[in-house]
């Protein structure tokens, strides 16, 4: 009996914690939803990469990096193997089309942007 409880306590613990450590990266919409490029308004700066797109996509690397600043419009959309890919005009956008470069944010920046409706 003590064993069970012991189990039990255990389990509630690993699913509360698990819960709360998840809790903190997501996001409002779900993955498709962030599919399809969404307008937002920068609101604190934010380091973006530029990607050199290989294949295999394993081999692309960083050429370079510029800084968005506070208040700058783009466009931002998920997909799996980034955390978010970057559009504005100006800036090469690779990713979907034949260019070899695109840009991206690293390292899961948290609360850099704004939907703008």
């Amino acid at each position: 009996m003590k064993k069970r409880i012991i189990i039990v306590v255990t389990a509630l613990v690993a699913i509360l914690l698990g819960t709360v450590n998840n809790s903190s990266i997501t996001s409002a919409h779900s993955f498709a939803w962030w599919c399809k490029p969404r307008e937002v308004k920068v609101v604190k700066s934010v380091r973006i990469n530029k990607i050199k797109k290989e294949v295999p996509l394993y081999k692309s690397h960083c050429v370079g990096h510029k800084i968005l600043k506070k208040g700058t419009r783009l466009k931002i959309q998920h997909v799996a193997s980034y955390t978010w890919i970057v559009q504005k005009k100006g800036l090469a956008n690779g990713y979907f089309n034949s260019s070899n470069y695109f840009w991206e944010t690293g390292n899961f920046p948290k609360h850099w942007y704004k939907l703008v409706k």
